[in-house]
């Protein structure tokens, strides 16, 4: 069986193939002002890619899946996040989703199933945007900034929530000649101490996971994990697991 998932995130669609299950393609495109537009191209580039011109079935998630018109279901957010991190490990007690402007923290239950979940979705205080934010004005990619703050010698942390009032500390901490690699272990680390805040009211699991697009982020993982005090990892393919969560659970019905 040959099916798409497409995660329609606040910055980026993000789309995978699986037939019969394994992963046969992916790619990512910028979601921009046309949701429907953004999940359409990214479907075109996954077919260029690979061998097949037509998928059994087309299934969305992600914040913007009620206006991709063309998927044949949709699954929540939370569900597609737990389910491919399932496929990942079934032995995965806690998913930490951190994404463009949201994350959540989600316990799992058997076969991939829900819990419960608490999250942020109304400020991107906690979130990827946030983050990318302050590279900007640290003159990095969201990547960079991550490979500059493993470099760090002082553990700063950014207090400032706002993204308004944060930007401004971090301009201040930079005409304070504070060390670049200080300060961007400094915003890492303020978004990590406030995803664990909310991964720890739904109680500390020994197996978590991040995923989304900070899923790889290095010094988050290890901010996460002194934070929670369990070993925090990272899966394959992070970006992608909320589209193969949503393909796995079209396939599995």
């Amino acid at each position: 069986m040959r099916v798409v998932g497409i995660d329609c995130g606040n910055a980026y669609t993000k789309a995978v193939l699986l037939v019969d299950g394994k992963l046969k393609g992916k790619t990512c495109v910028p979601t921009a002002f046309d949701l429907n537009l953004a999940a359409q191209t990214a479907l075109d580039h996954l077919y260029e890619q690979t061998d097949v011109s037509l998928a059994d079935m087309v299934v969305a998630t992600g914040a913007g899946r009620d206006a991709i018109e063309f998927a044949d279901e949709q699954f929540s957010v939370v569900q597609s996040a737990a389910m491919g991190a399932y496929v990942f490990d079934p032995d995965i007690e806690m998913v930490i989703d951190l994404g463009a402007e949201g994350y959540r923290a989600i316990t799992l239950r058997e076969e991939g199933k829900v819990r419960h979940y608490e999250g942020n979705d109304r400020c991107a205080a906690g979130s990827g945007t946030f983050v990318e934010t302050m590279a900007r004005t640290l003159e990095l990619t969201t990547d960079e900034i991550d490979d500059v703050a493993q470099e760090h010698d002082c553990d700063l942390t950014i207090a400032s929530q706002c993204v308004v009032f944060a930007e401004s500390e971090v301009v201040s901490l930079i005409h304070a000649k504070e060390k670049v690699p200080n300060i961007a272990y400094g915003v890492i680390s303020g978004v990590g101490n406030r995803v664990a805040t909310v991964a720890k009211r739904e109680g500390v699991c020994e197996k978590t996971v991040l995923v989304g697009g900070l899923g790889g982020n290095k010094t988050m993982l290890e901010c996460l994990t002194r934070e929670l005090g369990v070993e925090v990892r990272s899966v394959d393919n992070p970006q992608y697991i909320g589209a193969i969560g949503a393909a796995v659970l079209a396939a599995r019905q």
